[in-house]
């Protein structure tokens, strides 16, 4: 009698021990039957930084992070966000898109997006806080995103840039070519008066460059922002040999004081010979 008594006390613990691996083992079949290995559809915009000039280009990305493909087309909206009325204002932009659809693939980045405020803001650029919208949607289920990012116009921050213009595009090998350095950043860019000119080869499809006979001073110049700086030359009088017709271009490096970043700035012309 004591031996049975002892078998069923022992027999609850047994199957109470049963009933809890089975109860793991289920626990554990329903929790691999919930692990989703889809994302769905999602995106992020990406900027280079948080803040910028006013004369600065910013080029933004948007990344597909999702399991999805996504359309776009390449238009998008700028807001600033007014501080005293605690509200989001739409800039009007002077921009214009092609009506194109992009379609972005799982992983796939797009990053021919870019703007610049002083140039492309219709009105007055305010320093504070402003951000980018853009919209997609899910080329399955025609689900829209609307992405978002925060960045900052900086008045006071620093900015190198440089254009170099000629007056025409057309000269014949006896004129005087005037070319035009203009120093559109913030800060003062320095260069010396050397310059390239390069003739384009087209049965070898490069650039050769073009001997000059040409004396030039050693001076360093500084262009303040604003300032511009003119030098000519003349194919007859300055080309080491006979000038031929065909497709130029004047190229030339200048220096950010602050930064000490290098600037390379080219112009394509063209000589005929007439």
């Amino acid at each position: 009698m004591n031996s049975m008594i002892k078998r069923l006390k022992k027999n609850p613990i047994h199957l109470i021990s049963i009933g809890f691996v089975a109860l793991l083992l289920l626990s554990s079949g329903c929790l691999d039957n919930n692990i989703v290995d889809e994302t769905g559809p999602d995106a992020t915009i990406h900027l280079a930084n948080d803040s910028f000039s006013k004369y600065e280009d910013i080029q933004f990305k948007i990344e597909n992070t999702g399991d999805t493909v996504l359309e776009l087309g390449r238009a998008f909206s700028i807001e600033y966000y007014d501080r005293i009325n605690e509200t989001w204002t739409r800039i009007d932009l002077d921009l214009v898109w092609t009506e194109e659809l992009l379609i972005l693939s799982p992983g796939e980045t797009f990053d021919e997006q870019i703007f610049n405020p002083a140039s492309d803001f219709e009105g007055k650029v305010n320093e504070g806080e402003y951000r980018i919208k853009k919209n997609l949607n899910c080329a399955n289920t025609g689900e829209r995103l609307e992405l978002s990012k925060i960045f900052y116009v900086d008045m006071d921050k620093s900015y190198n840039d440089a254009v170099l213009s000629l007056e025409k595009e057309a000269f014949n090998k006896e004129d005087n070519i005037e070319y035009t350095i203009e120093n559109t950043g913030t800060v003062p860019i320095t260069f010396g008066r050397m310059f390239e000119i390069e003739l384009y080869e087209q049965d070898e499809n490069v650039w050769k460059t073009v001997e000059m006979q040409m004396a030039v001073t050693l001076e360093m110049i500084i262009l303040n922002p604003g300032e511009d700086f003119k030098q000519y030359f003349n194919p007859s009088e300055h080309f080491a040999e006979d000038v031929e017709a065909g497709l130029y271009r004047i190229t030339k490096s200048v220096t950010c004081t602050e930064t000490e970043e290098n600037l390379h700035l080219e112009k394509e012309f063209n000589i005929s010979e007439n």
